[in-house]
């Protein structure tokens, strides 16, 4: 019975876990059916899910090229040097400045051992007793509010907060200056995680591939790929071209509404500057696919890349060139003689019937390739390189401005061809007395002798008889202390008168109209400003626009989107046939220089003085005289034989107008490469 029961109690047993498997099965078959059949597209689709992901392709941004589409600017691929700020990330700042000190100074040693430079930008001289770099006001600004200092914070002090702050110990004065510099300037680009810091563009190959031998020793830096400008000559027309930089955390806001990114470049001055948003291009968008394993399997490009448009300026390159040429030669030969204290020297080349710009050199120059490492050595240049003295700087323009006076003169009828006044020495106004050099004349003078020897005593009393108003209306007029229209940065000056007197807070005086008649007291104006009132005479009281952009084109030249036109600024009218008259007294002293004799040149020279024992030496022309073509103007600082220098540009001109007469008017023909 018991055997029976056990038996009994097995199977049922037996039967149970039969159930039970039965059960399982069919639940785990009912599942399986519910994944392959139920869900199964739903796991099928999961199997092939992929993401899309938008990536920036960046675009190239405009060229600039001169008159006839010769390059100026272009761009490359080039490789630059990183700091990723994330590497850094420390809750110990002293242990981390200590890292990001150390690795400034190695890889500035590496990149001086190679013979290459980094951006150096930092507004301090650069050995003690510090002081702030002339002409860098704005980034003298930026510093003070990056370090959170007043504004009567010395260099010193924002070098020894810069020191404290970022506990640089351990180093030489010089290392301990060369990295407080730089992190200054991370300080001031808004460095962080999301924002890397541009240390060195366009560093080479060779330098690239040590950094990325050194790796770990190296923390924090990486070698990006991107485009950079491309100067043909760096030397040519630096100035007028500009710079450009990585946009300031303060502009951030404003300019990331206009699609800007962080870490982009912008222009900063010249045509780099006013034409930002014609040379800036578009970058384009793709979009790539990828499956879960991380492949691509599909992309397209959502928007193409738009390159920025070429900008075509006014000036000739080749005489854009021979221009500087003639005045770093004539510079170095006074120099060499008896003037070793020249300064520089500034010239302007004007096309008299539409303004354009031919060339606006300056000297002192500099490479606009070495501009973002040799910045604080050039700023602290006591020759002022970066100064552009065509367009800033401003200059009494002494004896030349006899030639606004004789416009005046004649208009007014104070003047007439047979009016001859006695050139006696001394001139005597009120209690005051001036003197005339008499050089090639004296005693009953006209007009003409006037200007051709620059008689004084002549201009003192035109001076005297058409008054400070007057004087101080024609020169306006004529394009002296107004604005030229250039686009980009240029002085206005002023013109010496009672009311500028008052303005300036000095005394007027009844003899300063005498010194006001020969361009000196208070008239002060660029050489841009000296070259458009001669274009004024040339063109008979027609004073046109100046400018340097002569078209906007389409990247591949395929139209033009905007060409600039002649603008015509004043009309003065031609009274008593007064531009008649100055031009055969400004043709008769181009007959005394040497370089000018039998060229039919309109000339008038000037030795203006800066003070009372320094003067500078300038000159003013147009040519040809009967049918003129170029405006010129001069200025050689603390020198002499500016007139004789027209001649050398007259020579440019003519040599390079040769050469261009050969060479495709249209673009449709030919962009010469």
């Amino acid at each position: 019975m018991a055997t029976e029961s056990k038996k009994k109690t097995g199977l049922i047993r037996l039967i149970v876990l039969i159930l039970l498997a039965v059960a399982a099965f069919v639940l785990c078959l009912m599942r399986l059916m519910d994944y392959q059949v139920v869900k199964g597209d739903d796991f099928a689709k999961a199997a092939q899910a992929t993401t899309e992901t938008y990536e920036t392709i960046e675009t190239s941004r405009g060229e600039i090229t001169d008159r006839y589409g010769r390059p100026l600017v272009t761009n490359k691929l080039a490789l630059n040097l990183e700091i990723d700020r994330a590497v850094f990330s420390d809750e110990d700042k002293e242990k981390e400045n200590a890292q990001i000190n150390k690795m400034i100074y190695e890889l500035t040693n590496l990149l001086s051992e190679s013979g290459e430079g980094w951006v150096d930008t930092f507004p301090v001289t650069a050995t003690a007793p510090y002081e702030f770099l002339s002409g860098a006001d704005s980034d003298i600004a930026k510093l003070k509010k990056a370090l959170n200092v007043q504004d009567y914070a010395s260099a010193n002090d924002c070098v020894q907060m810069l020191i404290k702050n970022c506990n640089i110990e351990g180093y030489t004065e010089e290392e301990t200056r060369r990295i407080a510099g730089i992190r200054a300037q991370m300080l001031m680009s808004d460095w962080g995680n999301n924002n890397p810091y541009l240390f060195a563009e366009d560093v080479s190959s060779a330098t690239s591939t040590k950094l990325m031998e050194l790796g770990d020793y190296m923390p924090g830096v990486r070698v990006s790929e991107s485009y950079v400008r491309e100067y043909v000559s760096g030397t040519i027309a630096p100035h007028l071209i500009g710079s450009m930089s990585k946009i300031f955390a303060e502009e951030y806001d404003d300019l990331k509404q206009k699609g800007y990114k962080m870490n982009d470049t912008i222009g900063r001055d010249g045509v780099e500057k006013v034409m930002e948003d014609e040379l800036r291009g578009t970058d384009g968008v793709m979009v790539v696919t990828k499956n879960k394993d991380g492949e691509i399997v599909d992309q397209y490009m959502k928007q193409e890349p738009q390159p920025g448009n070429t900008i075509m300026l006014t000036i000739d390159k080749n005489f854009q060139k021979e221009v500087q040429d003639v005045l770093e030669n004539r510079v170095l030969q006074l120099r060499a003689g008896k003037y070793p204290g020249t300064k520089g020297a500034a010239a302007t080349v004007l096309d008299v019937k539409t303004g354009e710009a031919l060339a606006l050199a300056t000297y002192p120059t500099y490479d606009i390739n070495q501009y973002k490492t040799n910045y604080s050595e050039l700023l602290a240049d006591p020759l002022k390189p970066l100064m552009n003295r065509a367009l800033n700087e401003l200059y009494r323009p002494g004896s030349t401005f006899k030639t606004v006076m004789t416009v005046a003169g004649v208009s007014e009828g104070k003047i007439t061809p047979t009016r001859q006044i006695n050139c006696q020495n001394p001139y005597r106004i009120s209690d005051r007395e001036f003197r005339c050099q008499q050089y090639g004349h004296r005693g009953l003078t006209n007009i003409y002798t006037a200007l051709e020897h620059s008689c004084n005593i002549y201009f003192y009393q035109v001076g005297e008889d058409l008054g400070e108003e007057t004087v101080y209306n024609y020169a306006h007029a004529m394009g002296m202390g107004e604005k030229t229209g250039l686009e980009i940065k240029n002085a206005v000056g002023r013109v010496s008168s009672k009311k500028t007197s008052e303005e300036l807070g000095i005394r007027w005086n009844i003899g300063d109209i005498c010194q006001t008649a020969i361009g000196q007291s208070e008239t002060y104006i660029t050489p841009l400003q000296m070259a458009i009132s001669t274009m004024v005479i040339a063109n008979k009281g027609t004073r046109y626009e100046t400018h340097l952009i002569k078209s906007v084109e389409k990247y591949d030249y395929s139209s033009t989107i905007k060409a600039t036109e002649p603008v015509v600024l004043g009309t003065l009218e031609d009274k008593n046939n007064a531009f008649e008259i100055d031009t055969e007294g400004m043709k008769l002293m181009a007959e005394t220089v040497s370089t000018l004799k039998g060229k039919n040149v309109a000339a008038k020279s000037g030795t203006p003085q800066k003070t009372e024992t320094i003067t500078h030496s300038a000159a003013v022309a147009f040519y040809p005289a009967d049918n003129p073509e170029i405006a010129i103007s001069i200025m050689i600082e603390e020198g002499e034989n500016a007139k004789e220098t027209v001649g050398d540009i007259i020579d440019a001109y003519n040599r390079t107008k040769t050469q261009e007469d050969a060479l495709p008017q249209s673009k449709e023909v030919l962009i010469v490469k």
